[in-house]
């Protein structure tokens, strides 16, 4: 063995191999074959779920939005269901009778009362058919992500058994905030984002977060953070975003505020095969 020259560096060796040992015990800090070898196996899913299969099934959409504070508090919220089906002509989209009659009543309200709640129609406004792509088809936002992810590690989760794993990235502004002109003013940021995998690079659940902070015309500052939270699952050949779940907040000169959002998408159980869907809903992807 080696000894190192100077003590000072073969102390602080030491010390390093020290601390991080257990770490790579658990995780074993991969090396950059084995990072290649993730992304590989998630780029080969990826590809073969991009199916354009028809499907359908439920979405149950729902939303909180709050402005402001104490007396200058304003809150809103709602919940809608709707109903979709793909087929070779397009995709419709239906809402049952007690939806329609509750649009009904709340903008009769809105017309004696203009500040009158309006859950209903709110949840349906808020909710876009790009929201509706992305739970049927959401290979490509997550290629999207990774067109400007950089990998830092991957994790083994659970025994080596089961083959899934944890590819965490750093994510730069580009990947959240898609506006150049907005990006133009934010002076720091922060992003991040882990995708995990089974065996056979499947995604099983993806979550990230930003931080950042800006800066407008001298006299506006704003300071955002947010977070993501998906889980997938397998119709036939076809990757499906079943849980959507979104928080933001915000804390400018103007004021504060915060938004979420859950959308939860659940396919016609006879557009799902009993390997795909009945095995993997079993399984626990809160990892």
């Amino acid at each position: 063995m080696k000894i190192l020259a100077q003590p000072t560096l073969f102390i602080a060796s030491i010390l390093f191999s020290t601390l991080s040992i257990s770490s790579f015990e658990v995780n074993a800090n991969p090396s950059s074959d084995t990072q290649s070898l993730a992304m590989e196996k998630l780029s080969r899913a990826l590809s073969r779920l991009d199916s354009e299969r028809p499907v359908g099934g439920h979405i149950v959409v729902s939303f909180n939005d709050k402005q402001g504070e104490g007396k200058k508090l304003k809150e809103k919220s709602g919940q809608v269901t709707l109903t979709v089906q793909e087929s070779i002509n397009g995709l419709t989209t239906s809402y049952s009778k007690d939806i329609v009659e509750n649009m009904k009543q709340e903008s009769a309200l809105l017309l004696e009362n203009e500040e009158a709640p309006t859950p209903t129609i709110d949840a349906i406004n808020d909710f876009s058919m790009t929201n509706i792509n992305n739970l049927l088809s959401p290979v490509d936002s997550i290629n999207r992500l990774l067109k400007f992810a950089k990998l830092t590690r991957v994790e083994r989760v659970g025994s080596n058994m089961d083959g899934a794993q944890k590819l965490h990235f750093r994510l730069p502004m580009e990947a959240i905030i898609t506006n150049k002109r907005t990006r133009e003013y934010v002076d720091d940021f922060d992003g991040t984002m882990v995708i995990t995998i089974d065996e056979h690079g499947t995604p099983l659940q993806l979550s990230s977060s930003y931080n950042g902070s800006g800066r407008a015309y001298v006299v506006f500052s704003v300071k955002a953070a947010g977070s993501r939270l998906q889980k997938f699952d397998v119709v036939g050949n076809r990757l499906v975003m079943t849980v959507r779940e979104v928080f933001n907040s915000y804390d400018s000169t103007f004021g504060k505020g915060e938004n979420s959002e859950l959308h939860l998408f659940t396919p016609n159980v006879n557009d799902l095969t009993v390997e795909n869907h009945f095995a993997k809903t079993s399984n626990d992807t809160s990892m």
